[in-house]
């Protein structure tokens, strides 16, 4: 049998909304979570917005926002962490189905294409799942388009097929008679339409939905340019296209931080660097660097001057290093080239990145970009930042080509530091004296 629940459209008791001190109890502050919901404006409020209170703390000007709808305090943690990382954890393992309508409506308020195909593929998967979900989606969905009509009809249609697929478990259930009686009359009509009635398209539904070459095929929800079209014929079909709309929403997520770090609009702080200057978000580098976490609490703190001089370890890095080390930071792709690879790979243990994984990259591009090329130049930034294991790949690949670079790089050789030509010196008398075989490069 069946569990009874209670109307998606009752907010939850016992959790705090949004924008308001406690749980709405008045009339009006219950009206729909799927409606246009009321203000709750703050009695503070003094800006000419009604859903902002501004105030200052000090220096720091706080603005307060008081959205304009209820959601409950644990749907509105889960739309900050897909704002934060592009992910909802708990939307995959333990959201309700009150819930996941919630997160759906912030994804239309707020235009998130890649929340509300999230929506799209594990509200069908509960579907499929389990029939207590799918009874309850259904009523949920049917609150929601009394506010938005006609839109999610490929889900309902998906719905009403997956009761139809499994109907004597369906009129077994204690729940049944939870659904809004135009649910039922259309299931009852559709299930004569599935007997032979001759109905098809939105009425009859004669085919299994996720074929997409089936006559009378609901409406497909038009998707935002690079989601794939979930198909749900399978539960290894829905796995998939869960998987395609994580790696979509990853590649939109670099994007985005790409877009913010190039976009000077809200910088609150400048790290400069030889003679350029960085604008950058504060609160981004101290949740990434624990360098920069201490460095800005202590720079606010005791100076109103928001910016800083940087260095990596003792060595002030070329720009276009730290440049691509900011990128780094904002991103997580590593876009720097092997020169800058040398200095960036002291970054991770200097700046307290929580992992090794920018000293494994650099080490990766250094060794397979290493060329008679760029040796010296690669050799020479070794030195510079005290690299070791570095500086004794890039010696042994010019002491085994070492005629080809004296020939072709005699400027670069001139230039260099005298200890530095020194110790080339040394280690190809060394090889000579040792009887090596012909010298051969070892990247192209």
């Amino acid at each position: 049998g069946g569990k009874r629940r209670s109307s998606a459209l009752s907010p939850q008791p016992q959790l705090k909304g949004v924008g308001c001190k406690s749980s709405p109890s008045s009339p009006n502050q219950r009206a729909s979570a799927f409606g246009n919901g009321t203000s709750m404006r703050s009695s503070t409020s003094s800006s000419s917005s009604p859903f902002t209170t501004n105030w200052s703390t000090d220096d720091d000007k706080i603005t307060r926002v008081v959205l304009p709808h209820f959601m409950p305090s644990r749907c509105f943690n889960q739309l900050l962490t897909y704002i934060y990382t592009a992910a909802v954890p708990e939307l995959h393992r333990s959201a309700t189905i009150e819930e996941i309508f919630h997160l759906l409506r912030a994804s239309r308020l707020y235009s998130l294409d890649g929340l509300r195909m999230l929506f799209d593929i594990i509200s069908r998967q509960r579907v499929l799942g389990d029939m207590d979900d799918a009874i309850h989606c259904l009523r949920c969905l049917t609150d929601y388009r009394q506010h938005y009509p006609g839109e999610l009809e490929d889900f309902r249609l998906f719905c009403f097929q997956h009761l139809l697929n499994n109907y004597d478990q369906v009129l077994q259930r204690d729940d049944l008679d939870t659904l809004q009686p135009s649910v039922l009359v259309e299931l009852m009509r559709l299930r004569q339409g599935a007997d032979g009635s001759g109905l098809s398209g939105v009425g009859g539904l004669p085919y299994q939905y996720g074929n997409p070459q089936s006559p009378g095929s609901p409406p497909v929800t038009t998707h935002p340019v690079g989601f794939p079209t979930p198909n749900f014929g399978q539960s290894t079909n829905s796995s998939l296209a869960l998987f395609k709309v994580l790696q979509e929403l990853q590649k939109q997520f670099v994007q985005d931080m790409k877009k913010l770090l190039e976009d000077s609009a809200n910088y609150d702080y400048s790290l400069v660097v030889g003679d350029k200057s960085f604008g950058v978000h504060s609160a981004i580098l101290a949740a990434r660097c624990a360098f920069f976490a201490g460095a800005f609490r202590s720079t606010m703190r005791e100076s109103k001057n928001r910016s800083m001089r940087v260095l990596i370890g003792e060595v002030e890095p070329p720009p276009e290093a730290f440049e691509s080390l900011l990128a780094y930071i904002y991103t997580g792709r590593a876009d720097f080239t092997p020169y800058q690879a040398v200095y960036l790979g002291q970054a991770a243990g200097f700046y307290g990145f929580s992992n090794d994984r920018l000293s494994l990259l650099c080490q990766k591009r250094i060794l397979q970009n290493l060329s008679v090329a760029n040796s010296l130049k690669i050799l020479a930034a070794s030195y510079e930042v005290n690299a070791l294991e570095t500086r004794a790949t890039a010696m042994e690949c010019i002491v085994r080509n070492f005629t080809d670079i004296a020939l072709q790089s005699q400027e670069e050789m001139a230039r260099l530091p005298k200890r530095v030509l020194l110790d080339i010196m040394m280690a190809y008398a060394e090889e000579q004296r040792g009887g090596s075989a012909s010298p051969k490069v070892l990247s192209p």
